[in-house]
């Protein structure tokens, strides 16, 4: 039970991740991984910021703070940076990106040298749910995880906002023709982004499990690119259900890992051969939401996917 439960904690936050870089596919045409930035940068700020002995009050207020700050980052640096490069194929806008991402961790590093140390108001209290123990900050994660990114869907299919939203992803043309402003548009991103990264940052940094500390924000979410993968950087709702199954696969396997490994062995020795080769926590945390993510791109037909102007 605790595997489905961590599971479900950390495919939420995956759901977060992957779903806001969707969105930015959809509506720029390149997959931002500069976006990753400003979720490792989130709790870094927050920690600056709080400490140990914080209200929840304050902890708040300083949470919305980093929330509009990252928005208003990332409005800058689309508007500054990613319009004057508009021209450019999206191979290249995603090498920007990168280079984002890259600029934001050595600001991190230069920064904050000696890391930071995330304390929230819960800190690892833990709460009973049918005679099961979970986690406050895990209980928290799944709730607000879930709140957003069904609100997400909801203003995406029943506002007027989400419709010229998807409007514009769709044909930026016609879009232009009918009144939606591509500074709008730019403008909506920029604040989902600021509040899913945020959350994602911060919830990942919180102290619990799997989570442990500010350093593992980047690691999972470069993970929660798989899901991205999977769902061909282009279908909402798949892109959710894949969060959770990498998520699942990733904690089952690092639960199991002797099993597997006895297995591993076993295969060899059918074959007469012997090897001292034992699969870690680096197979089940790195290469298995990977795998998982390569064999959908060749097992799932394309037609399963909507397709980016479909979606």
């Amino acid at each position: 039970m605790s595997v489905l439960v961590t599971s479900l904690a950390l495919g939420s936050l995956y759901c977060l991740i992957a779903v806001v870089l969707v969105l930015h596919f959809k509506v720029s045409g390149f997959l931002n991984i500069g976006v990753l930035g400003y979720i490792a940068l989130a709790p870094y700020l927050v920690a600056s910021f709080t400490s140990e002995h914080s209200s929840i009050f304050i902890f708040l207020a300083v949470c919305l703070g980093i929330m509009f700050f990252i928005s208003l980052l990332s409005f800058v640096i689309d508007f500054g940076l990613f319009k004057p490069i508009s021209r450019l194929s999206s191979a290249m806008k995603v090498i920007v990106s990168i280079s984002v991402l890259f600029i934001t961790l050595t600001f991190i590093d230069i920064i904050w040298p000696s890391g930071a140390n995330l304390e929230t108001p819960v800190g690892t209290k833990s709460i009973s749910i049918f005679s099961i123990d979970l986690l406050l900050i895990d209980a928290i994660t799944l709730f607000v995880a879930f709140i957003v990114v069904f609100g997400l869907f909801f203003i995406l299919s029943k506002t007027i906002m989400g419709n010229r939203l998807l409007a514009f992803a769709q044909d930026q043309q016609t879009a232009r023709a009918y009144g939606v402003s591509p500074l709008y548009v730019k403008f909506l991103i920029s604040v989902f982004t600021g509040v899913m990264a945020s959350l994602a940052g911060i919830l990942l940094a919180s102290p619990g499990s799997p989570r442990v500390g500010v350093t593992s924000v980047i690691f999972y979410s470069l993970i929660a690119l798989s899901p991205v993968i999977i769902a061909r950087h282009s279908d909402l709702l798949i892109c959710f259900i894949s969060s959770f199954l990498v998520a699942f696969v990733q904690i089952f396997s690092s639960a199991n890992i002797n099993s597997i490994n006895e297995g591993f062995h076993g295969i060899v020795s059918n074959f007469g051969l012997s090897t001292a080769i034992t699969l870690g926590p680096t197979f089940a945390d790195r290469f298995v939401p990977f795998a998982i993510a390569l064999l959908a791109l060749i097992i799932i037909p394309s037609r399963w996917i909507r397709d980016d102007a479909n979606g």
